[in-house]
């Protein structure tokens, strides 16, 4: 019964850093999808005002 605990313990320990590198990731992700998006958007605009 103890092996079993302890089992259930590696086994939870090893999913909750598995899902905390995956939100980590995800969500450096987002920043810099979305500093690219505004920066895109930023220089667009820049070019659209320097050709009227």
């Amino acid at each position: 019964m103890v092996h079993f605990y302890k089992f259930i313990n590696e086994l939870y320990i090893l999913f909750n850093q598995l899902l905390t590198i995956f939100i980590n990731n995800l969500f450096i992700n987002l920043y810099f999808l979305t500093l690219i998006y505004f920066s895109c958007i930023f220089y667009m605009n820049l070019i659209l005002i320097h050709f009227k």
